[in-house]
């Protein structure tokens, strides 16, 4: 009522932006405020004090400044349904049981035409056309493609079969695909943003504190977010399985291996920094990995056909990778990475299995700021700190779009996404509230070629092309623009299927 008597929509604001402040400093992430009642009766004690004043348009504009005032802070508003109803006939206007429903706001990611978001109904033919061009160049045996806008799945595409025998199933989005690197992001990641917001893992803690055995000149420098930037100072990759016979061997050989470059300096991509990292967790949280991922995100998210060494009833079901001359036989099931091979099946590096539906809602999680279904996993916070950039094309657990490559002609700056070596991808882009998700076996039956580069860039200049029309028109219109110009010159369980 005192704010409303000020006439001032930026004292509503800020009512708003404090009152949101304070419930989530209480961890009340939604309000049902304001009541934006008319005060058309001075002598009702209760709309006096709760209205902002007589004049619905008043009462209209200072509270739709409140309502961005809590938006500011961080606080949902819409999840339970909002029925009025008229409690009598107006004459000429309305009649009693007459009014507005707004349903829950769902939160979820659902299957949806692309005519239905805005889009023409062929939005997409391109983008298949050439996915399945590549399968029939094969650059791979199969491919699904799942595009996600603004909560829906507008582009669920499945070209080719799971390999080249006669009789192979044809891929699907329940087809489960060995995700490689694509790991670090969906797995190790999200475990280390669980420990990070409970106060179990500090990013700048020196990793000699969760390490203690990982020591060599310049290490006591090393960082937990250096691991997480791929700045530690730690060399790329190597062929350890050739000589370790287990997870410890490994671990062990991992903390003895000295430092290329000085931690902090630059960013050079590194298994080895996740694989100590994937330790660390394991240290932190007290359970296993694998355990910890799945208690922690998986299960409670639905992704029941996402996680490390899928039982034998799912070989149906997975795409096959190499026949991999050092193991002599055809890898499916197992996990194709060989230094994850000889640690058994599960490292912060690679290890994870998924589907095209399990990392949709994996994705959406992530556009909603931690939240699905209503159910948060992160703050908000936590989730723009991750994705952020730190140092070069990185950010904590994911990479960032790069003036080197594609990348930044394609996504927004506040893009973020993952590959993976079997031919796997992720992206994620809040700026257009898309995420664009590429599973593929390509090194079936055999690593080379490796035509990967070439079909991502293909396929993501496609999907952009085909949301254009739609994201042009959003605020951050001027990356879609940008692109354009250069170019011319139902819920999980597969979204109640």
């Amino acid at each position: 009522m005192a704010v409303g008597a000020t006439g001032s929509e930026e004292y509503a604001r800020q009512l708003g932006a404090v009152t949101g402040r304070e419930a989530r400093a209480l961890g009340v992430h939604w309000i049902f405020a304001p009541v934006m009642d008319v005060n058309n009766n001075p002598d009702n004690p209760v709309i006096g004090i709760r209205s902002f004043g007589e004049d619905p348009r008043l009462v209209a504009r200072l509270g739709t400044a409140f309502i961005r005032g809590a938006h500011e802070a961080r606080v949902l508003s819409g999840e339970i349904p909002i029925t009025g109803r008229m409690p009598v006939s107006i004459p000429d206007h309305a009649r009693i049981g007459g009014g507005l429903e707004v349903p829950r706001l769902d939160m979820t990611v659902r299957a949806m035409p692309p005519e239905a978001m805005g889009l023409p109904k062929d939005a997409f033919r391109e983008t298949e056309r050439l996915l399945a061009s590549f399968v029939e160049s094969k650059a791979f045996t199969g491919a699904v493609l799942m595009v996600g806008y603004r909560g829906a799945v507008v582009l669920d595409a499945a070209v080719g079969t799971l390999d080249y025998a006669q009789n192979s199933a044809r891929a699907s989005g329940d087809t489960i695909y060995d995700l490689a690197s694509v790991t670090k992001a969906v797995a190790t990641t999200p475990a280390a943003m669980m420990l990070a917001e409970s106060g179990r893992l500090i990013l700048q803690a020196p990793v000699q504190d969760y390490l203690p055995e990982f020591q060599g000149p310049d290490k006591e420098k090393v960082l937990v977010r250096h691991f997480l930037t791929h700045s530690s100072g730690l060399p790329s990759h190597a062929k350890i399985y050739l000589e370790a016979r287990s997870y410890h061997d490994i671990l062990a050989r991992v903390c003895a291996t000295r430092l290329e470059y000085p931690p902090g300096s630059r960013a050079q991509y590194s298994d080895f920094g996740m694989i100590l990292l994937g330790e660390i967790i394991q240290r932190a949280a007290g359970r296993p990995l694998d355990q910890f991922v799945k208690e922690g995100l998986l299960a409670p998210l639905g992704m029941n056909s996402t996680g490390y060494r899928p039982r034998r009833s799912l070989l149906p079901r997975i795409a096959p990778t190499e026949n991999d001359p050092w193991r002599r036989w055809v890898v499916r099931g197992e996990v194709h990475d060989e230094n994850a091979f000889v640690m058994g099946g599960v490292a912060g590096h690679a290890g994870l299995f998924s589907t095209a539906y399990d990392l949709a809602v994996f994705a959406q999680m992530m556009l909603n700021g931690g939240i699905y279904d209503h159910h948060r996993y992160f703050s908000r916070s936590t989730v723009t700190h991750f994705t952020s950039g730190e140092i070069g094309n990185r950010a904590l657990g994911w990479g960032k779009p790069s003036d080197a490559d594609w990348t930044a002609k394609t996504f927004s700056p506040e893009a973020y996404g993952h590959t993976g070596f079997t031919g796997t991808s992720i992206w994620i882009d809040p700026a257009s509230q898309m995420f664009m998700i590429l599973l593929t076996n390509r090194v079936h039956s055999s690593r080379t070629p490796d035509r990967m580069p070439e079909v991502r860039q293909a396929v993501s200049e496609a999907v952009v092309r085909a949301l254009s029309p739609v994201i042009m028109t959003g605020s951050r219109g001027w990356r879609a623009y940008r692109f354009q110009e250069e170019l011319d010159g139902p819920r999980h369980a597969a979204f109640s299927r």
